[in-house]
């Protein structure tokens, strides 16, 4: 048993892994402060995590609690017209609070870091550089889950042509986010654009991305085994369209209505049924496209056997 400030806690099994993604996690979407308690003129610790959700709490939420040991409460909806429901993970204790700084500490930025020590009334532990530890990846896997969007572009000089692209978004008032610089030496891939002036919120927005399709592939080879089950799909969507108009372009250009057409819809056709029952079921396929082969370890490996394989 762990005990903290006169308070009982029961020892979990850690998984460090699913730590250092809540860690990144918190660092995209959590705040930590010294709020006012009720009607008295005090105040305690808290921290939290938002998330909108659709009629269901979301995904990233039930995990995040799990990772922590079922440490914080899930509360909401919290509704408002013509806005998606609002869901919230919290911490409201000074001792809850204290073990959520000790959790995180290993993997925390220094913006959240700072935030939970001063709400613990604690020391700020010394913020830890990023090595090449898978850990790594799945702490840069909890801030895409939380700030991380896939998306489609039109190539810019290539009609019908779709192209992915990956981003980071985060606020700042002090220039670029320690935690943009830190996402993006781990994934070894992408550029930071910015300050852009927000029209809502405090702070300029900054913008980490890739959108070179070799390195965005790269990006989500690293991050699969740990990201969300919102974000895998919302890039299985991206590459499945992405496929769709690069399969269209070349039927095009060896003219309309030719056999070669008629044999590019149907594989098209096919591997949509594929991908489909992918999503689904969650098996697993058994070729492993070169491009997902970035990491050599046994729950990397086997996770990116199902983004790709035709």
């Amino acid at each position: 048993m762990v005990h903290k400030a006169g308070r009982t806690w029961s020892r979990f099994v850690v998984d460090r892994c699913e730590l250092a993604w809540a860690a990144g996690l918190f660092d995209g979407e959590g705040w930590a402060a010294r709020v006012r308690n009720g009607v008295r003129n005090t105040r305690r610790p808290a921290a939290r995590i938002n998330q909108a959700g659709d009629g269901a709490v979301p995904q990233v939420l039930v995990r995040l609690r799990r990772a922590l040991g079922g440490s914080g409460t899930i509360g909401g909806p919290d509704r408002i017209a013509g806005r998606r429901d609002l869901y919230r993970w919290e911490v409201s204790s000074g001792s809850d609070v204290e073990t959520l700084l000790d959790l995180l500490a290993p993997w925390v930025g220094q913006v959240k870091l700072l935030q939970l020590a001063e709400a613990a009334r604690r020391t700020p532990p010394v913020v830890t550089v990023p090595d090449g530890d898978d850990k790594w990846c799945a702490w840069a896997a909890g801030l895409y889950d939380g700030e991380g969007c896939s998306a489609l572009l039109h190539h810019r000089t290539h009609a019908g042509y779709m192209t992915p692209e990956l981003s980071v978004t985060q606020s700042s008032g002090v220039g670029t986010p320690e935690v943009l610089r830190r996402f993006a030496s781990i994934v070894h891939a992408g550029d930071i654009s910015g300050p852009y002036v927000q029209r809502i919120g405090a702070g300029d927005v900054y913008r980490w991305k890739v959108s070179a399709r070799a390195d965005a592939e790269r990006v989500i080879g690293l991050l699969w085994p740990f990201l969300g089950s919102v974000k895998r799909i919302q890039a299985q969507h991206c590459w499945i369209r992405s496929r769709r108009s690069r399969s269209s372009r070349a039927a095009t250009r060896l003219g309309a209505g030719t056999r070669h057409t008629a044999f590019m819809a149907a594989s098209m056709r096919r591997r949509d049924c594929v991908d489909t029952c992918r999503e689904a079921c969650g098996c697993r396929v058994e070729r492993i496209n070169s491009v997902w082969s970035v990491c050599g370890s046994t729950r990397a490996g086997s996770a990116r056997k199902e983004i790709d394989g035709r």
